[in-house]
């Protein structure tokens, strides 16, 4: 189960940190807000970057939401303050931990864009538990960029393995497991660019259960070349691409079989015919002998005939 912290947690952990740190007096600009610690500033967009390990895809910085983020702003003022990292001789500009979508619509806007600001010291793994915590307490990114996210920090060696993320981010091993094995799919360069226009609506196990199938380099080869010849044309969301790429592989298992002679209820000869057209003929010895042999030739005969004929019949068409 997914422990969540609450707002008034995430706030004194902010406050926790900035107390125990060093004092920079460095002027960053910006109008101070009030005498919190973490010094909430108003802080041009400009002076703003996301930082590195962001988690939220940039369709959330378009289209309706954007829209309507932007209209409750105009009116109603920035109701929370994102999350900043102060400026460092690494970077030159405040780093934002959270908030990417008030900032964006801030900048938009050209109004100031109200922060907390963490000490240029404040390291990432601490950041990184910031911002989770922040995502699941306000409008919750999807799965999937949560799992890229955590792909990401394992990957720069933030938490030196998923059990150290899980407990840093208060979830179960399982669950941190689950999104790993499906953040897979960004290693799958046809796939990924056409993923990330989607984004937001990629299931979890759906993902993973497409990277089963495409850690089998023949399936992997058959996707791709069905992609590139047009498979995913019209697909509105990630639903509609998993459907079709799942059913490329699968429907060569899905046969249908018909009994070309039986015997006391005995299948003797069955055939099976894939969707990609490959028919296996499957005759049972223990199910017939001499007196039927004949009967069995002749009927596998007609059958091929037919399929020839159906084949001929498709081609025309």
């Amino acid at each position: 189960m997914v422990k969540v912290r609450t707002r008034e947690q995430l706030d004194q952990e902010i406050e926790q940190f900035s107390a125990a740190s060093e004092p920079d007096n460095r002027d960053f600009g910006g109008e101070d807000m009030g005498e919190s610690t973490s010094k909430m500033r108003q802080l041009r967009p400009d002076q703003c970057e996301p930082w590195r390990f962001h988690n939220r895809s940039q369709l959330w910085l378009t289209g309706e939401k954007h829209e309507q983020l932007k209209a409750s702003i105009r009116e109603f003022g920035q109701q929370q303050p994102g999350l900043v990292r102060a400026p460092s001789d690494a970077h030159d500009t405040f780093q934002i931990i959270f908030g990417l979508r008030r900032w964006y619509a801030c900048k938009d806007l050209v109004l100031p864009f109200d922060a907390n600001v963490l000490p240029h010291d404040a390291p990432d793994k601490l950041c990184a538990q910031l911002m989770a915590t922040e995502n699941d307490d306000s409008e919750n990114i999807s799965e999937y960029e949560k799992a890229l996210s955590y792909r990401q920090l394992i990957q720069a060696n933030i938490f030196e393995n998923q059990i150290a993320l899980a407990a840093a981010h208060r979830v179960s091993k399982q669950y941190v497991s689950k999104l790993m094995r499906a953040s897979a799919l960004a290693e799958v360069e046809w796939l990924t660019p056409i993923l990330n226009t989607m984004i937001t609506s990629v299931s979890i196990n759906k993902a993973a259960k497409l990277v089963t199938l495409i850690s089998d380099k023949d399936n992997d080869k058959k996707l791709k070349k069905s992609v590139e010849n047009g498979l995913l044309a019209g697909c509105l969301d990630a639903n509609d691409v998993f459907i079709k790429l799942v059913a490329c592989i699968e429907g060569d298992n899905k046969k249908e079989e018909t009994v070309l002679l039986q015997k006391s209820f005995k299948s003797v000869a069955s055939s099976k015919t894939a969707t990609s057209g490959t028919t296996t003929i499957k005759i049972d010895p223990s199910a017939f002998n001499d007196d039927t042999y004949e009967q069995l030739v002749k009927t596998i005969n007609v059958h091929l005939e037919s399929l020839r004929k159906q084949r001929q019949s498709t081609m025309v068409d």
